[in-house]
């Protein structure tokens, strides 16, 4: 039901979805489910811009894969996870997560992920090396030592 909702944008209605469902999950003890379920709620509360609780979604869900194993949803949590952290502008730990995925992708051998996931860390490292490089002129003249690129005197 949730699934059908988001593919209607209607977002708020796959959220009430999603949760009613995660407590059926959990009334059950079925992990799979659950995981299922944490993963589709964190991607619909990224929808809606709320990467903070989509981030709580995933990290539970990362949990449950990790104890069952699963791989293939550990690399694509953790580049869910990359994802929501850039979005957030919080840069350290969208890097982070999303190298752990590309290298569970280049290990599971999933390399249409893992060049995926290498694009999305190039997007980051382009926007921090754009900000850097509009900074520069403040942060160089601020400087000074031997290491400065000084203009010679006359």
């Amino acid at each position: 039901m949730g699934d059908s909702h988001l593919e209607q944008d209607r977002l708020n209605a796959a959220v009430t979805s999603y949760q009613s469902a995660l407590n059926r999950w959990r009334n059950v003890g079925d992990d799979k489910g659950i995981q299922t379920t944490l993963t589709r709620l964190g991607g619909a509360y990224h929808l809606q811009r709320q990467y903070d609780v989509a981030l709580v979604a995933y990290g539970d869900a990362l949990a449950i894969s990790r104890t069952r194993s699963d791989l293939a949803s550990e690399a694509t949590l953790l580049q869910n996870m990359g994802i929501s952290y850039g979005r957030s502008g919080d840069w350290d730990p969208a890097l982070v997560k999303l190298y752990e995925a590309a290298a569970l992708f280049e290990e599971l051998d999933y390399r249409a992920l893992e060049g995926e996931t290498l694009s999305q860390i190039g997007n980051i490292l382009k926007v921090l090396a754009t900000r850097f490089s509009e900074r520069g002129p403040k942060v160089r003249s601020h400087l000074s030592g031997p290491w400065t690129m000084a203009a010679p005197k006359p």
